[in-house]
């Protein structure tokens, strides 16, 4: 059985002790938050700082990030966390393609940009993508949030 379907099993809603469980799971949840937060501007700093005192060049930098994004997801598949799944590579190949192009291109950003330019053009990934979609594919988005 997964970590996560072990997570949402112990902390199930209609399981006897609500409050406790109820206060425990934002508590986990929250702690999760917080921890993803500092672990995002950690590596942010860490990367502007390398850029700029070392002048590590960008490919070996995302590369490295690459290896060590695979190294976390084998350790979280060995300890359940999640399984791999099996996908053709012909339906995989443009998300991955759009991934790494993703994370080289905000890592160029970071280079050469500050930090707070950075962050803001991170930021506006999300409606960039949404009017590519509406533009190149028809999609149609609800208004109601």
């Amino acid at each position: 059985i997964g970590l996560s379907r072990m997570f949402t099993a112990k902390y199930d809603s209609n399981s006897n002790n609500n409050n406790n469980n109820g206060f425990m799971y934002r508590l986990i949840i929250l702690s999760g938050l917080v921890f993803n937060i500092i672990a995002c501007v950690s590596i942010i700093q860490i990367n502007k700082y390398i850029y700029a005192k070392y002048h590590f060049p960008n490919m070996s930098l995302t590369c490295i990030h690459f290896a060590v994004t695979f190294v976390c997801l084998v350790v979280c598949n060995i300890f359940g966390i999640f399984e791999f799944a099996s996908v053709g590579i012909k339906s995989m190949l443009p998300m991955a393609v759009s991934f790494c192009s993703f994370v080289l291109l905000t890592n160029y950003s970071l280079q050469f940009n500050s930090v707070g330019t950075y962050q803001c053009l991170k930021a506006l990934n999300t409606p960039g993508a949404m009017i590519i979609s509406i533009f190149y594919y028809n999609h149609q988005y609800s208004r109601k949030v």
